[in-house]
């Protein structure tokens, strides 16, 4: 039951793109904390309704970020009609139910044809970042790559 807790969508009012799960996480550790004090075992129905809900939550927000990016750019170029759709992420049934329901008439959606492309982004990210940087000469051995640490909102810049 995808309405069987109330999960907020996360930056639901933000006017921009930025995509956090740090509300939601938080909301699902209070909201299982709160069951576990009424009950002792997490039944197979409360693990199955919570991960729907769950689900309906994180995918609300993806829809949402798509459709600000999807209006903003259309504002810049008015021939806009696909969208791509990439990640992990893109093999979930519901988010692509829901992304044809909300984009199908407007865009044709596209996801990766090969299953081996449904790769994780973050993956998708290091290998870019990664090459990035040998382009530019800031890291001149495999030593100098695993002292970078991960920082959050580093940019590809």
């Amino acid at each position: 039951d995808v309405n069987a807790f109330d999960l907020p969508i996360a930056m639901k009012q933000s006017k921009d793109a930025n995509m956090s799960y740090s509300g939601l996480k938080t909301a699902c550790m209070q909201a299982i904390t709160n069951y576990k004090l009424r009950i002792t075992n997490l039944d197979k129905k409360f693990v199955a309704d919570f991960a729907a809900s769950f689900q309906k939550a994180a995918v609300s927000q993806l829809i949402n970020k798509i459709e600000f990016a999807l209006q903003k750019l259309k504002i810049d170029n008015s021939k806009l009609k696909t969208v791509l759709v990439g990640g992990g992420v893109s093999q979930n049934k519901y988010l692509r139910k829901k992304l044809k329901a909300k984009f199908g008439k407007d865009y044709s959606i596209h996801y990766p044809s090969d299953k081996k492309l449904y790769t994780d982004n973050a993956g998708m990210i290091a290998v870019a970042a990664y090459f990035n940087a040998l382009k530019h000469k800031e890291l001149n051995s495999i030593e100098e790559i695993n002292a970078v640490d991960r920082e959050p909102n580093w940019s590809l810049e």
